[in-house]
């Protein structure tokens, strides 16, 4: 959740997106206005958000973590495992034909996105290409995350 002034946010792509845009406009973690690369950090953005995020890992996050609350449903539980599989193999594909990010050579708020959702992802011991483990290496060791990290620790 993200409280600035009287604006409240929840969304965590509309907070990186909103922080980024206001607040670091020459930080280039949001592509410029008109761009085929604004395009495609939208369209990113949603594919991890909707495909891998919303559609198969809240379902895991829902009848595992939370199974006292929601119940166990183990065979919902395999089928979002093997679609966050497929799924991810899309980003694996993307990021060998250009990375290192996402977008290619530019970093973005959508490599945020997909290293955490990435993460959420590594205690269900899922099986991610070589491609997409080297790219979570290089986000993690980026100064910024360590630093937002450590911060996240203090909380």
């Amino acid at each position: 959740m993200l409280q600035d002034g009287d604006l409240t946010l929840a969304e965590s792509a509309a907070i990186l997106t909103y922080l980024a845009e206001t607040y670091g406009e020459s930080t280039g973690l949001v592509p410029n206005l008109g761009t085929r690369d604004l395009a495609y950090y939208y369209q990113w953005c949603f594919f991890i958000m909707s495909e891998l995020d919303a559609h198969n890992l809240y379902i895991v996050r829902k009848h595992v973590a939370l199974k006292d609350l929601y119940g166990e449903a183990p065979n919902a539980v395999r089928t979002a495992l093997e679609g966050f599989e497929k799924q991810a193999r899309v980003a694996d594909l993307e990021l060998s034909r250009g990375g290192p990010s996402i977008l290619g050579r530019q970093f973005t708020c959508a490599d945020i996105l997909l290293t955490t959702c990435l993460l959420t992802a590594l205690p269900y011991h899922l099986k991610l290409g070589e491609v997409l483990k080297d790219y979570m290496e290089g986000v993690t060791a980026r100064d910024a995350y360590q630093a937002g990290a450590a911060a996240n620790r203090r909380l």
